[in-house]
């Protein structure tokens, strides 16, 4: 952190469970990627 001058906004842990938490919040996302029809469409904040 010193060295660069830099430090994270969120903990390790705050940073996986809210991973978790996308995750569980985009179901069927994750279906349509582990079934083949994920089409690389954009389901976050546009670009």
């Amino acid at each position: 952190k010193k060295e660069l001058g830099w430090e994270p906004a969120y903990t390790f842990e705050q940073g996986i469970a809210q991973t978790v938490e996308w995750y569980l919040s985009h179901q069927d996302w994750v279906q349509s990627v582990l079934d083949g029809s994920y089409r690389m469409e954009r389901i976050g904040l546009g670009a």
